[in-house]
């Protein structure tokens, strides 16, 4: 079905990848260990534990031998909500634990990006067993509020 969704749309891949994504532009005057720093304590601050880091630019270059623009990605865990997601649908695994890219642009922006985890589309769900429970949407709003107050703090230097 899904392959069939796609055939049928005129949205590119990007332009779908760019429709699941929130991103924000980082404050010209920080420096890129400024805005990991930030989204670091940024994630404590609204009781999020930081349970990865990847300094995935590091592993391209050290296993391919090629130069590439600096990406890491920070992951963050709500466990508590999680696994509350688990037990409607194992299959939530492959969005846990919520990750923030950070990534520097060929001109030496800075951009953070994360999924979009608006989850207001659920209401419209009509099929038996797809309501969430009112208590796990404002578990995942809080999710969404959350990664969008780090990406924030961390844009603007807020810290």
């Amino acid at each position: 079905m899904f392959d069939q969704m796609i055939g049928m749309s005129s949205i590119s891949m990007r332009d779908l990848f760019n429709f699941m994504t929130f991103k924000l532009k980082a404050n010209g005057d920080l420096s890129f260990d400024d805005v990991i720093e930030t989204m670091e304590l940024t994630a404590n601050e609204v009781y999020f534990k930081k349970v990865g880091h990847s300094e995935f630019w590091r592993d391209v270059s050290a296993n391919s031998g090629l130069t590439t623009l600096r990406v890491e990605i920070l992951q963050f865990c709500d466990a508590a909500v999680g696994r509350r997601m688990l037990d409607f649908s194992p299959e939530f695994s492959i969005f846990i634990p919520c990750r923030i890219t950070v990534i520097e642009d060929a001109t030496g922006e800075i951009w953070l990006m994360t999924m979009d985890w608006d989850v207001s589309w659920l209401a419209k769900a009509w099929q038996p067993g797809s309501k969430l429970a009112p208590d796990l949407v404002e578990g995942a709003q809080r999710i969404r509020d959350a990664m969008t107050e780090i990406m924030e703090a961390e844009a603007s230097g807020d810290w």
